[in-house]
This record gives C-alpha cells, sequence and structure tokens, in this order.
C-alpha cells in the first residue's frame, strides 16, 4: 500500500461479513505504527477512512496490508555460519516485546528450530535472522515476517558457552548439542520498562506487563553485578539526556524504549 487510495481499493465493498481480517503495517520500522493497530475491514466506513488516511502511506513509507492470523505470536532469532544453525531461541512475542524467555512447549520449540535448520542449509545462510510467526486456523505456525537483522532475545543467551565462538570465530560450526540456545529458566527484561507501566506512564497496549511475583522470578537484561555500569549509564545517563533534550526542543513523544536506548516519537525515530 503507497496510498491512501491503494487502501480504499483494496478494501472497498469489503464489510465484517468477510471471514478474513487483515491489518496494515508500515513495511520501514515505525515503532508508534506497529502499537496502533485496527483490524480491517469494519463497518464504520468513516473510522476506516480516517485509520487509513493515518497511515500517511507513500512510495518511501510503503505498507504492506496481512492477513490476520491466531494468537499467540512467536518469534524466533538465529544464528547461522555457511548453512549451519549456530544459534537459537523461540519466545512469546508482542508489538512492543520487552520480555524475554524461551518458549516451553517443546513440540513448537523443535518445529521452529527444524525449521531454521532448513531455512539456513537451503539457503547457505551465514549471519542472523528473526522470524515473527503466528498460527493458521488448523494450528499450523507460519511465519508472518523475516528481518536480517540481530533480535534482542540475543539477551536470552548471554551466558551460554560457545556465545563467544559465534559471535567471532568464522569456523564455528557446532553440532546439534554445542548450538547455542537459552536456558529455560531464563527470564530477561526492563526493569524501568516494567516500573513505568505500572506508574501508567504509558498504556499496556501489545506489551508484557509483569507482575512483582513474575519479576522476581528474572532479572533485568542490563544489570549485571560483576558490570553495573551499562544498567547505569542507560537509566541515569542515556535516557535523562534523551529526555533533556526533547524537553528543550518542546517536541512530543510517545514512550520509552529501554531495550534500544531511544525516545519512542508518532511516526517513526
Amino acid at each position: 500500500m503507497e496510498s491512501f487510495q491503494d487502501g480504499i481499493d483494496f478494501f472497498e465493498d469489503k464489510t465484517t461479513s468477510w471471514p478474513k481480517r487483515y491489518i496494515v503495517k508500515p513495511a520501514v520500522y515505525d515503532p508508534a505504527a506497529r502499537t496502533e493497530i485496527l483490524f480491517l475491514p469494519v463497518d464504520d466506513v468513516e473510522k476506516q477512512h480516517k485509520y487509513l488516511a493515518s497511515r500517511c502511506a507513500s512510495k518511501k513509507t510503503p505498507y504492506v496490508i496481512q492477513e490476520i492470523l491466531l494468537e499467540p505470536e512467536y518469534g524466533c532469532y538465529a544464528t547461522f555460519n555457511q548453512g549451519v544453525l549456530t544459534g537459537f531461541e523461540l519466545f512469546d512475542s508482542c508489538a512492543s516485546c520487552l520480555k524475554y524467555q524461551q518458549l516451553p512447549d517443546r513440540n513448537q520449540y523443535d518445529a521452529v528450530l527444524a525449521l531454521n535448520k532448513g531455512l539456513g542449509k537451503s539457503m547457505n545462510l551465514t549471519g542472523q535472522l528473526t522470524l515473527d510467526l503466528m498460527h493458521t486456523e488448523t494450528a499450523q505456525l507460519v511465519p508472518i515476517e523475516c528481518n536480517p537483522r540481530i533480535h534482542s532475545a540475543i539477551c536470552t543467551l548471554e551466558g551460554h558457552r560457545n556465545l563467544g565462538a559465534l559471535l567471532t570465530d568464522p569456523k564455528f560450526q557446532p553440532n546439534d548439542d554445542d548450538v547455542v540456545t537459552s536456558d529455560p529458566k531464563c527470564q530477561q527484561y526492563w526493569f524501568m520498562d516494567q516500573l513505568f507501566l505500572s506508574l501508567g506512564f504509558w498504556k499496556a497496549k501489545n506489551c508484557f506487563h509483569l507482575s512483582l511475583a513474575q519479576m522476581l522470578t528474572g532479572t533485568d537484561a542490563l544489570l549485571h553485578a560483576d558490570d553495573p555500569l551499562p544498567f547505569l549509564a542507560m537509566y541515569l545517563l542515556q535516557i535523562p539526556s534523551l529526555l533533556i533534550s526533547e524537553l528543550i526542543a518542546g517536541t512530543a513523544w510517545l514512550k520509552i524504549d529501554f531495550c534500544i536506548g531511544k525516545i519512542v516519537k508518532e511516526g517513526g525515530d
């Protein structure tokens, strides 16, 4: 979808009697638009037109129209070296995903692990690959989006004996037992994100809102007893300096992304 008219043309004469639903999602990264999701089409034509117009789709900022599948949504992060899978994680996912833990369902885990092994071998991949996955009506798990980049879920792989080799050794091609995976008990989150959610600084929408009990079973992804400086620098220097800059500029912003260390703004960064 490269214009408002493209959206109108696609959804014209399509009502909620349709058996399928769709979302329009920016093809380029836009953290705000990712959380402003409306299932289309809807009976209220005016509401639908207003929503499509608000996307401001263009050739420079195209949108994709995706069929709605069934929750839960999963994400996976994998690394490869010359077609061989070297690292893997599968986790529950959502639009604003700041909590990571290995998916406990072994059937789903093994199926997505096998999918990534097959992709790596067939395409002779070297590098990093992130997939988003959802379920069809027949409960089949299918990929809905692919990103050839690192994912913040890599935080769960910290401490694995082979993580250093995965990142630095060009000859690292492990057997199945030596693939870098996470400890199933490892849960990583960002403490300040959960604190701001609890205090109501932004709505707990399309994100993981952990209870105190859940937080006690995990750890902050930045906080380490042997090296607390990244944690302190993020929360005492990086984020405050960005907030001061926004205050001086007088620009509007939506929320703080404590994972990447940035201020999320309307229409992108």
